[in-house]
Parts: C-alpha cells; sequence; structure tokens
C-alpha cells in the first residue's frame, strides 16, 4: 500500500465511479481498475460493491477510507511544513558536542546543514557533558551530542550509537595485535583526561571492577594534546576507534579492541526539557542521527 493508491482510492469515492476517478486524474481507466484490484489484494479484502452506475463502500472500504483520509491529510500537512522550511530556512542554531564527537562530525554535518539551509548560522561548541547538559538547562546551546548522560530530568537524551573503546599507541611502538584484554591495562602506562571526563570515568570504573591498578602517567585534558602525547610514545590512551580513525589511516596510530570486559561508552542526542525545540531542529537532529552512526564502528568490530 502506498500514497498514490490511497490517494486514487479516495478519488474514487469522492466520484463514485473508476470512470469518473480516471477522467479527474487524468489516468486510463484500465489502470485506475488495476490500482484497485492490487490495493484489494494486499488487504485480502473487497473495497467496493460494483454495480451499472459505479461504486459503493463496502464496509472495509469505509474504514480505510477513514484511516486513508487522515492519513492524506497528514502527509499533506508534512509537504507544506517542509516546503515552509525549505523556503524560510532555519537562521541559526547552536549545537555542543564533546571533543571526540567533534572531531568526526563538525565537518560532515555543516556540509549538510549548509546544503538544506545555504542561510543558516552555525555555532558548534565543544566541552565535556557535564558542561553541555548545563548549557541545554540554561538555553546557551540548542543541542548536544555528547556521551549519554543518565538521571538528568532537565534533557532528553537518545541514544544513537555505542561504541567499544580500545587501546591506541603510536605506531613507533611494540605492533598491538587486533585484540586486547581489558585485564592487561595495567602493564600499559597511560595518557587519559582527568577524573571529571566521561572517558576517565568510565576507564576508572572498568578498573575498579576488575581490580587493575591503572598506571597513569600523564592527564591531558585537552584531546589534541593526548593524541599527540601518545603519538611522540609518551604512553598509551583509550579511546573509541572512531576518534582515531583518521589517524590510524595515515600510519600515526594503532589500535587494539578491548575485550573480555569490553568497556563501551553510549553516544546520544541530548535535548532540554524545559522549552520546546526551535522549528527546524528536528531536521538537523535526523541529520545528526544520520551522520553519527555511519561511525558507528560497532558496526565493524562484531563480538
Amino acid at each position: 500500500m502506498n500514497s498514490q493508491q490511497l490517494e486514487y482510492f479516495c478519488k474514487i469515492v469522492e466520484h463514485g465511479s473508476i470512470s469518473r476517478a480516471a477522467l479527474a486524474l487524468s489516468i486510463n481507466q484500465s489502470a485506475l481498475s488495476r490500482h484497485m484490484r492490487n490495493l484489494e489484494e494486499e488487504l485480502g479484502v473487497s473495497l467496493f460493491y460494483r454495480n451499472g452506475r459505479g461504486v459503493m463502500l463496502t464496509d472495509h472500504g469505509k474504514r480505510l477510507l477513514e484511516r486513508a483520509t487522515r492519513a492524506l491529510e497528514e502527509m499533506e500537512l508534512a509537504r507544506q511544513e517542509a516546503a515552509k522550511a525549505r523556503s524560510t530556512g532555519l537562521e541559526s542554531v547552536i549545537i555542543g558536542m564533546t571533543p571526540t564527537v567533534g572531531r568526526l562530525l563538525v565537518r560532515p554535518l555543516a556540509q549538510e546543514l549548509i546544503s538544506m539551509h545555504p542561510r543558516i548560522k552555525l555555532r558548534f561548541v565543544e566541552g565535556l557533558s557535564g558542561d553541555l547538559v548545563e548549557w541545554l538547562e540554561r538555553g546557551r546551546i540548542d543541542m548536544a551530542v555528547m556521551y549519554q548522560a543518565t538521571g538528568v530530568t532537565a534533557i532528553r537524551s537518545e541514544k544513537l550509537i555505542t561504541e567499544r573503546l580500545a587501546l591506541v599507541t603510536s605506531t613507533s611502538a611494540h605492533p598491538l595485535p587486533p585484540r586486547t584484554q581489558t585485564s592487561s591495562l595495567g602493564s600499559f602506562p597511560l595518557i587519559l583526561p582527568s577524573a571529571p571526563y566521561g572517558l576517565r570515568r568510565l576507564v576508572n570504573m572498568s578498573a575498579a571492577n576488575q581490580h587493575i591498578d591503572l598506571k597513569i602517567r600523564i592527564e591531558a585534558d585537552s584531546f589534541e594534546s593526548m593524541l599527540s602525547l601518545v603519538k611522540a610514545g609518551f604512553g598509551a590512551t583509550i579511546l573509541p576507534e572512531s576518534a582515531v580513525e583518521a589517524e590510524v589511516q595515515r600510519g600515526e596510530l594503532q589500535t587494539s579492541l578491548l575485550i573480555d570486559e569490553p568497556i563501551t561508552w553510549a553516544i546520544g542526542l541530548a535535548t532540554p526539557t524545559n522549552r520546546p525545540l526551535v522549528e527546524g531542529l528536528s531536521g538537523i537532529a535526523t541529520v545528526i542521527r544520520r551522520e553519527l552512526r555511519r561511525f558507528d564502528m560497532s558496526q565493524r568490530n562484531p563480538e
């Protein structure tokens, strides 16, 4: 069943006969009859009583008419809203991101949004997940892509992807196997952000659960600084593979997926609950979902 079939069905009901509906639709009568036969076969019921003067609805046809009318009205409303969005465009949007998400998402998201809304004023803001929640509450940003927060009533969070974390070292270090046991992390000098960062909390929690004594050599709260230190051979770090995919392809870094007790983090799209979404933001949310799921490394690293 598709919208065209529903439109044809409603037009036949409106005109009371297939021949008059065909004239109104400017299509061949036999083609219109074929569309209705296909619809009836798909539904497994008769929609019309056919007589010499035209057609009358069966009980099944009457029920379909109610639903088809509502569906076509909703579709027309959606078309009108889309046309309005294309003509007016979204004027501005402020999107917050964590640093690891930002380096993946900013470029393709900007390209897509500017293509959709040529006059849009974009602003990207990076911060810790806790900062992003606060900025959402205060209205400083419109939405955020961040480590998924739980128990925060001021925001609604939709999980987009779940990523498993990997050990990351310089290619100048000892070659890593494709998989590394999480329990062996205590043997690596680590470069990690400090405790307020969600990544550090995840790693600390996993280490505590497995009684692993982590060797934190350097704390670096800047993502780029952390990568620079790892590339220089000062130690290893722990990140989702998608965050360093470009460096791996350039031969600067190598990764090894953590197994046995994998460390995972969920990335979500967060929006505020204390105010309505600005018109047009739902379309931006759709673009964010699509772009972020392109980087879902869990689809490339099956168990």
